[in-house]
Protein backbone atom coordinates (compact mmCIF):
# COMPACT_ATOMS: atom_id res chain seq x y z
CA UNK A 1 0.00 0.00 0.00
CA UNK A 2 3.50 2.28 0.59
CA UNK A 3 3.90 4.09 -2.76
CA UNK A 4 7.32 3.97 -3.85
CA UNK A 5 9.45 6.70 -2.62
CA UNK A 6 11.83 8.37 -5.26
CA UNK A 7 13.98 11.33 -4.27
CA UNK A 8 11.07 13.84 -5.19
CA UNK A 9 8.54 11.83 -3.45
CA UNK A 10 10.45 11.43 0.25
CA UNK A 11 7.50 10.97 3.58
CA UNK A 12 8.20 13.96 5.79
CA UNK A 13 7.32 12.96 9.33
CA UNK A 14 6.84 16.11 11.54
CA UNK A 15 6.88 15.59 15.56
CA UNK A 16 7.52 17.39 18.41
CA UNK A 17 10.05 17.24 21.19
CA UNK A 18 9.00 14.29 23.91
CA UNK A 19 6.88 16.55 26.99
CA UNK A 20 8.61 16.59 30.54
CA UNK A 21 12.33 16.31 31.59
CA UNK A 22 14.28 14.50 29.16
CA UNK A 23 17.40 12.27 30.92
CA UNK A 24 18.85 10.94 27.30
CA UNK A 25 22.29 13.11 25.86
CA UNK A 26 20.93 12.44 21.92
CA UNK A 27 19.05 15.06 21.10
CA UNK A 28 17.14 12.15 18.39
CA UNK A 29 15.92 10.46 20.96
CA UNK A 30 13.77 13.07 22.66
CA UNK A 31 11.27 13.33 20.08
CA UNK A 32 7.79 12.41 20.98
CA UNK A 33 6.47 9.08 19.35
CA UNK A 34 9.16 6.80 20.31
CA UNK A 35 12.25 6.11 19.42
CA UNK A 36 10.69 4.34 15.77
CA UNK A 37 11.43 7.90 14.43
CA UNK A 38 15.27 8.04 15.14
CA UNK A 39 15.99 4.30 14.14
CA UNK A 40 13.91 4.25 11.10
CA UNK A 41 14.48 7.64 9.79
CA UNK A 42 17.65 8.25 7.39
CA UNK A 43 18.25 11.86 8.53
CA UNK A 44 16.56 13.76 11.45
CA UNK A 45 16.11 17.93 11.71
CA UNK A 46 14.85 20.15 15.07
CA UNK A 47 13.99 23.43 14.18
CA UNK A 48 14.45 25.41 17.57
CA UNK A 49 12.70 28.81 18.55
CA UNK A 50 14.82 31.17 20.68
CA UNK A 51 13.35 34.09 22.37
CA UNK A 52 15.10 36.07 23.00
CA UNK A 53 17.45 35.97 19.96
CA UNK A 54 20.87 34.22 20.74
CA UNK A 55 24.19 35.77 19.50
CA UNK A 56 26.94 33.67 18.25
CA UNK A 57 29.83 33.38 15.86
CA UNK A 58 28.35 32.23 12.45
CA UNK A 59 30.05 31.04 9.48
CA UNK A 60 28.29 33.22 6.48
CA UNK A 61 29.38 32.88 2.94
CA UNK A 62 31.59 35.41 2.86
CA UNK A 63 33.59 34.41 6.21
CA UNK A 64 32.93 34.50 10.00
CA UNK A 65 31.49 37.01 11.72
CA UNK A 66 29.35 37.71 15.32
CA UNK A 67 25.59 37.47 13.95
CA UNK A 68 21.81 37.28 16.13
CA UNK A 69 19.40 34.50 15.53
CA UNK A 70 15.69 33.74 16.42
CA UNK A 71 15.70 30.25 14.88
CA UNK A 72 18.24 27.35 14.64
CA UNK A 73 18.69 24.27 13.19
CA UNK A 74 19.89 21.03 14.44
CA UNK A 75 20.84 17.67 12.20
CA UNK A 76 20.17 15.20 14.84
CA UNK A 77 21.08 12.56 12.78
CA UNK A 78 22.23 11.99 8.91
CA UNK A 79 22.57 8.68 8.02
CA UNK A 80 24.71 8.72 4.76
CA UNK A 81 26.63 11.47 5.35
CA UNK A 82 28.73 13.67 7.42
CA UNK A 83 27.04 16.40 9.24
CA UNK A 84 25.36 14.82 12.51
CA UNK A 85 25.28 17.72 15.37
CA UNK A 86 25.60 20.52 13.21
CA UNK A 87 23.32 23.30 13.81
CA UNK A 88 22.50 26.32 11.65
CA UNK A 89 21.49 29.88 12.15
CA UNK A 90 17.91 30.60 10.64
CA UNK A 91 16.22 33.52 11.56
CA UNK A 92 12.73 33.85 10.88
CA UNK A 93 10.69 36.75 9.39
CA UNK A 94 7.36 37.30 10.85
CA UNK A 95 6.65 39.77 8.44
CA UNK A 96 7.05 37.94 4.93
CA UNK A 97 6.54 34.21 7.30
CA UNK A 98 10.16 32.77 5.34
CA UNK A 99 13.53 31.46 7.39
CA UNK A 100 16.80 32.64 6.16
CA UNK A 101 19.54 30.34 6.32
CA UNK A 102 22.47 32.55 7.31
CA UNK A 103 25.33 29.27 8.37
CA UNK A 104 26.58 26.78 10.79
CA UNK A 105 26.63 28.32 14.37
CA UNK A 106 30.83 27.98 15.30
CA UNK A 107 30.52 29.31 18.63
CA UNK A 108 27.44 30.58 21.06
CA UNK A 109 28.23 33.87 23.39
Amino acid sequence: WWPRCTPSKLPIVSTHPRGGKVNSSDPADDMAGGRAYSRFSHTTLRLAKHAPPKEATIAYELGNATGQYNRSLLITKARNGPGGGTRFAMPFSGEFLTFNLDGEILEEK
